[in-house]
């Protein structure tokens, strides 16, 4: 799994240019790269949508089976940790509601 994390001066480059979140138009933090064009997803909508199950370690054991799934992940940590709180508190709620 590779994570691709902007720093300095290159995160302000990168912030300025990505898309708003596909979902809620809101800030992205993470964009996943395409063949015709890449997604962008919020903190929130990143987790909600299964987005993130994606791009975790694979046990792919069943026979035939030899592609793995995209690996590449663009990752705005400064966005993340502003966007954090916000959905930890939601999460928290639903948590408790269950």
């Amino acid at each position: 799994m590779s994570f691709i994390n902007k720093t300095s001066s290159s995160a302000a480059a990168t912030a300025a240019t990505l898309k708003p979140c596909v979902i809620c138009k809101g800030e992205s933090c993470f964009v996943i790269p395409g063949i015709a064009s890449s997604q962008c997803f919020c903190l929130l909508h990143y987790y909600s949508t299964g987005k993130h199950n994606d791009y975790g370690p694979k046990n792919n054991k069943k026979a035939g089976r030899t592609k793995n799934k995209k690996t590449s992940l663009l990752v705005e940590n400064e966005r993340i940790k502003k966007q954090l709180p916000n959905v930890q508190e939601l999460f928290a709620e639903a948590f408790v509601e269950l």
